[in-house]
């Protein structure tokens, strides 16, 4: 085998390519299907020397139109506490967000504890893969001070 190459790949020709194509036909879920993406994430703040492992977060979406989906956001602060100071958010501990709706529709629902649904005010959209849909979704480029990897 030469350096570089994984093993069962052709070191060129055709047969890499569809190899990835079987791959990713393996992949695909079958129709019907709810995706489910699970996560946790760490934040760490240098500035006020925190580190926060997370709760859970968590995605489904359902495959098929309407496209119903539910998200569990608890690696990020909820919008209506972004008043409450730097050191608040950036060591924040808190019960994140719980949103939902048809990714098709133009609402998005929070839930309220104990028992509320009411308007988030934001909705998730598929952008077209532009120039500038591409320089939004690039977090380097949002964030040009931020640290890390």
């Amino acid at each position: 085998m030469e350096r570089g190459q994984l093993a069962g790949l052709p070191a060129s020709g055709n047969g890499g390519v569809a190899l990835f194509a079987q791959a990713e036909a393996a992949l695909r879920p079958p129709g019907g299907v709810v995706l489910h993406q699970e996560w946790v994430a760490t934040t760490t703040s240098a500035e006020f020397a925190c580190t926060v492992r997370h709760r859970p977060s968590e995605v489904w979406i359902d495959q098929a139109p309407p496209h119903r989906y539910r998200v569990r956001r608890n690696d990020a602060p909820p919008p209506r506490s972004l008043s409450t100071g730097r050191r608040a958010l950036a060591c924040w501990t808190g019960t994140g967000t719980e949103l939902g709706g048809l990714l098709d529709a133009d609402e998005t629902l929070e839930f309220a504890p104990p028992n509320e649904l009411r308007s988030a005010g934001a909705r998730y959209e598929e952008l077209p893969r532009t120039a500038a849909s591409l320089a939004l979704a690039d977090i380097r480029a949002q964030h040009p001070r931020a640290t890390g990897p």
